[in-house]
């Protein structure tokens, strides 16, 4: 807005020009976050995704869990 200013003087098109700069960087920054998420490029799946959760876990399962997190080191 300040620069706007220094050029133009004109104190309402730099406010207007500093609102739709807000927006428009909310909304560029938001997609860019959507897009990089969606790349899977060098990340790693978490250590439990392949497990089944959709219903109420048993001990069987509870075992599993706790079986994979020793392998990978987390107990």
């Amino acid at each position: 807005m300040a620069i706007v200013y220094a050029f133009t003087g004109q104190a309402v098109l730099s406010l207007g020009i500093g609102a739709v700069e807000i927006v428009v960087k909310l909304v560029l920054y938001y997609g860019h976050e959507r897009l990089w998420n969606w790349i899977g490029w060098g990340k790693l799946g978490h250590p439990l995704e392949r497990l089944a959760v959709s219903r109420e876990l048993e001990p069987k399962h509870l075992e599993e869990i706790r079986a994979r997190l020793e392998e990978l080191g987390y107990l």
